[in-house]
């Protein structure tokens, strides 16, 4: 299968980029695989061409292509339907918010495929027929934090629940925190750590042990 990507360049560690890296890695094996660098790749007999990041699509491209496309969507606070956060950037955040969403639509009713990663995305993309895909990012393989990371075997750790994303306002820290005093009041003995060396914070439940 001859497969053209379509994606944001970037230093992989979190995000698209590393999105990116893994899922071009995995197909070059098998499959003839090319990252987009000028339109007329665009004119190669593609059996796929797949847009990895619906947000870093130039849909002025639209135009060119005849193969059949792919797209990814990683997140849906655009869509209808999405809940109300109270943030700071409130007003940008409706205004981006009404942009977007004329700029994807025609992209996704173009698209013969939209893959999501969530079932969350998946029900606020309800228009179009999506696919969810669930993924991760393996940060033990990146050169750049590996030797910052210990590795503890799963039945040697302390039970957690863990909440995964960045610490800023856009990124759930204020529906955490909100969340956090109930998870406090409930179980005392709960621990909320910021783990810094990645841009991704990741916050733990330590969850005591309940004995008998």
């Amino acid at each position: 299968m001859r497969i053209l990507f379509i994606h944001k360049d970037g230093l992989e560690g979190t995000g698209s980029a590393t999105y990116a890296g893994i899922l071009i890695r995995a197909f070059r094996g098998s499959h003839e695989v090319k990252s987009f660098s000028s339109i007329s790749d665009l004119d190669g007999n593609w059996d796929i061409i797949h847009v990895l990041d619906v947000k870093h699509f130039d849909p002025t491209l639209l135009n060119n292509i005849r193969s059949k496309l792919v797209i990814d969507v990683h997140d849906a606070h655009w869509a209808p339907g999405e809940p109300f956060y109270p943030v700071p950037d409130w007003p940008l955040r409706t205004y981006l918010a009404l942009k977007r969403r004329r700029e994807y639509t025609p992209i996704l009713d173009r698209a013969g495929g939209v893959i999501v990663h969530s079932k969350y995305v998946a029900a606020r993309l309800s228009l179009w027929k999506t696919h969810v895909v669930p993924y991760a990012i393996n940060i033990s393989a990146d050169r750049n934090v590996r030797p910052t990371i210990k590795i503890v075997p799963i039945n040697k750790r302390p039970p957690h629940i863990v909440f995964a994303g960045r610490d800023y306002f856009r990124k759930g820290i204020t529906v955490l925190r909100k969340a956090w005093r109930h998870v406090r009041s409930e179980e005392h003995t709960s621990e909320l750590q910021s783990h810094s060396f990645i841009s991704y914070a990741v916050f733990c439940l330590k969850k005591k042990n309940n004995t008998t």
